[in-house]
């Protein structure tokens, strides 16, 4: 960052910041991410003419979207994923389009718009399959059948989540395993205590092999289970 300041170049400067940004995001630090995302993007906006400085304000936006996302302030949110689609839209890159559907669909998931949630994930889910984009395929799955599970439509979340764990387990994408079975174990539940107890355990198994901070949570919960 030093070298960059040094030398004006105010490019990898802003590339640098949202780095080290993405850092603090991963880490849960969402006011020292957010203050060097809004660095990063006011360098870019100041370039807006160049097609390179554009494309990088339009990943600023977004991951200024998922901070605003990961403190629950689903407005602000909103927002900056859509500023930040809209860019890449005027840019005709559509291989970046399928995560906004699917972060404005999981606002609409939290806010009980169930329909309009179905809308943008099913838009992110043709797009991901147009590009044979196997690896976001297998989260796109878990991720429908998780909406399909809070409207009561277990048959459509089962599909999905099964969809995403033969997916996972071909192309070996483990977290994404992980937490489909978790999902279809919580799923099956309330109709098939073997079926659950056999995804579950293998869920626990994943989750304690693969040491994520971010799923502290649901590896408690699956130690605590008999």
């Amino acid at each position: 960052l030093k070298v960059c300041e040094k030398y004006k170049d105010k490019y990898n400067e802003a590339l640098v910041l949202r780095k080290i940004g993405v850092w603090y995001l991963d880490n849960f630090q969402y006011d020292k991410a957010l203050e060097l995302f809004l660095k990063s993007s006011e360098i870019n906006r100041e370039h807006t003419h160049s097609p390179s400085f554009r494309y990088n304000l339009a990943c600023d936006y977004f991951d200024i979207g998922l901070v605003f996302e990961n403190k629950d302030d689903y407005v602000s949110a909103e927002k900056f994923y859509r500023k930040s689609l809209k860019i890449f839209s005027q840019l005709k890159i559509k291989s970046e389009l399928s995560d906004y559907y699917f972060n404005l669909g999981e606002i609409s998931r939290f806010k009980k718009e169930f329909h309009k949630a179905t809308q943008f994930y099913l838009k992110g889910l043709a797009l991901d399959e147009k590009q044979e984009n196997f690896f976001s395929l297998a989260t796109d799955y878990d991720m429908l059948g998780e909406l399909y599970l809070d409207m009561g439509e277990n048959n459509q979340a089962e599909k999905y989540f099964l969809k995403a764990i033969a997916l996972a387990e071909r192309i070996h994408l483990l977290p994404a395993l992980a937490s489909a079975c978790y999902n279809i174990g919580n799923l099956y539940m309330q109709i098939d205590e073997e079926k659950a107890s056999r995804y579950l355990k293998k869920a626990k198994e994943i989750y304690l092999m693969l040491e994520l901070p971010q799923d502290d949570k649901i590896k408690r919960e699956l130690q605590e289970l008999n």
